[in-house]
C-alpha cells in the first residue's frame, strides 16, 4: 500500500501521546484549586494539539 508508512507514523504518534493526554487530564481533575485545574487543562490542550499535528 502506498500510504502505509504515513499511516504508521500517524498511528505511532497517537499511541505515544494518548497516554500523556489521559495522565495529564487525570492530574487536572485532581487539581488543588481552580487556577491549578485550568493550568493543567492547558497542558492537556497542548498534548492534544501535538497529537493532531
Amino acid at each position: 500500500m502506498p500510504f502505509e508508512p504515513e499511516f504508521k507514523a500517524c498511528r505511532n504518534q497517537m499511541v505515544r501521546s494518548a497516554p500523556s493526554v489521559a495522565a495529564n487530564y487525570r492530574a487536572a481533575c485532581r487539581g488543588k484549586s481552580n487556577p491549578d485545574f485550568i493550568n493543567k487543562l492547558k497542558i492537556v490542550e497542548e498534548e492534544l494539539d501535538e497529537t493532531m499535528f
